[in-house]
């Protein structure tokens, strides 16, 4: 029939994105439950990066319809659904331990290395962002097309 179940794997070039943080200085921001101020002398400053780990993804799709219409006909319509499985993406937020953050209204300026308050609520937003990104472990596949038949 029409119907076809198809296995395969894809090969790419891993996806990786870095992104710079940085906030003003004396400039306030949240960080999990907590307000933080940047520090004018020293203003925070840091990376974030998202990469996927394998170079190779297993596939499986299912699909319905013929890439050369049969029975006479000029025009087939197939289509194809599945997902690759590209391995759970990895995150990390790290922040130059030499730039600093102050408490309310800037007062109390302390490195990054030395504030357990702040290093606390970025490995709450980092394991928020990593529980966030399992479900991207899966990379939908949808195939959709025309053919034509001289």
């Amino acid at each position: 029939g029409n119907f076809r179940l198809s296995a395969g794997v894809e090969f790419y070039n891993r996806f990786n994105a870095t992104a710079r943080i940085s906030a003003s200085p004396g400039a306030d921001f949240g960080l999990g439950n907590s307000d933080f101020y940047s520090s004018a002398k020293n203003p925070l400053a840091g990376t974030a990066s998202l990469a996927f780990p394998n170079k190779v993804a297993p596939t499986l799709t299912f699909g319905w319809g013929n890439a050369i219409p049969r029975s006479g006909r000029h025009f087939a319509f197939p289509v194809e659904i599945g997902a690759a499985y590209t391995g759970t993406p990895k995150f990390n937020l790290a922040m130059n331990p030499n730039s600093s953050v102050c408490n309310s209204g800037g007062k109390n300026c302390q490195a990054v290395a030395n504030d357990p308050q702040f290093n606390t609520n970025v490995i709450a937003v980092s394991n928020e962002v990593v529980n966030d990104l399992k479900p991207m472990r899966f990379y939908p596949i949808l195939n959709l097309g025309i053919t034509y038949k001289f």
